[in-house]
């Protein structure tokens, strides 16, 4: 027969010793080293290691996020926009608190004009955002994918190659994302 904390006051203190254990983490993510924390559309998502095991614990979207954990160690994911970070964190005490996330990012617009100096095309495109170095297999990544006459999206500090693919014409641009930067690219049809 299992023991009530209500009959046992050696049970109460450890259910009131393991609440009290948890300490509230805010989480919040940055553009770059020194910005001001981003207010919404990030995500954050917590996963326990305990034993080999992991537990999910918390998913949170918005801007800054709040959460009450109990020491130990977990795998924070936190994504905004095509930009997604993996990190372990260990939680020992306050001192650990709070979390800043360094996305190391910047944030792209891509559009395109049929010729120079023309105005901007205002029908869908199928734009690929291809990553520039190779993968195992010889392959370009595509880190982010779109069909829109515009669009624009969050990426991690470097170097991309991006594919419009415009009713069968392919156009293929190389660009460069800053951390803390807005680029607006205007692609010239080929």
């Amino acid at each position: 027969m299992a023991a009530s904390a209500a009959g046992n006051p050696a049970a109460a203190a450890e259910q009131k010793a393991a609440s009290a254990a948890t300490m509230p983490l805010k989480l919040q993510a940055v553009i770059m080293s020194g910005a001001k924390p981003i207010q919404r559309n990030v995500s954050f998502q917590l996963e326990r290691f305990d034993k080999g095991r992991r537990e999910m614990v918390a998913n949170l979207t918005g801007g800054v996020a709040d959460v009450k954990l109990q020491p130990g160690k977990y795998r924070l994911t936190t994504a905004y926009g095509a930009t997604v970070i993996e990190e372990d964190i260990e939680i020992r005490s306050a001192k650990d608190l709070p979390h800043e996330v360094n996305l190391n990012a910047g944030e792209i617009g891509l559009r395109m004009i049929p010729r120079n100096g023309g105005q901007a095309v205002t029908t869908p495109i199928d734009w690929k955002v291809l990553s520039y170095r190779k993968n195992g297999k010889g392959e370009r990544d595509v880190v982010f994918s779109a069909n829109a006459a515009e669009t624009e999206v969050v990426l991690p500090a470097g170097w991309y190659l991006v594919h419009a693919n415009e009713n069968g014409k392919l156009t293929k641009h190389t660009i460069e994302v800053g951390a803390g930067t807005r680029y607006v690219y205007t692609l010239v049809r080929k």
